[in-house]
């Protein structure tokens, strides 16, 4: 027997999305190529769907980038992007990512596992339908019901 969801249940569900995209944070960055004329604390800019992220280049050799240091995480991303254009000689490159698992994380929500994917789909269908996302977020939601 599936057991459908309520309207409080649903909107308990679209508040835990929304508070998993709010809390979303830059929480990674990889360097995929080093560049050149780096220093050690050459600003990196990160750019995406919500604000307040800050970076800086933490180590080089010879110029080459090794490392970034995320400073402040931010909040609120559900997808971030990494721009090394402002220092050195602009061409090195490195990707973010942003510590937003929301299927795992509804999962883990969700007390009912033996009826989960269709109460998820539910819940995540009536988030696309009814609450004001991002495009990028509606995106993230949009993939979790695929992969259901």
């Amino acid at each position: 027997m599936q057991r459908n969801l309520n309207a409080r249940l649903v909107e308990r569900y679209s508040q835990n999305i929304l508070n998993q995209f709010k809390n979303s944070v830059v929480d990674s960055i990889t360097v995929t190529d080093g560049g050149s004329g780096y220093s050690v604390g050459d600003p990196v800019v990160i750019n995406g769907d919500s604000h307040a992220a800050t970076a800086e280049v933490a180590t080089e050799t010879g110029g080459v980038i090794d490392t970034i240091t995320i400073t402040n995480a931010g909040s609120g991303y559900s997808v971030a992007t990494v721009d090394l254009t402002s220092s050195g000689n602009g061409d090195a490159a490195a990707t973010a990512t942003v510590s937003l698992d929301l299927l795992n994380d509804l999962t883990a929500f969700d007390e009912h596992a033996n009826q989960q994917s269709e109460r998820l789909n539910q819940v995540l269908v009536n988030t696309l339908l009814n609450v004001a996302l991002k495009p990028e977020q509606a995106a993230v939601v949009q993939s979790v019901i695929d992969g259901l």
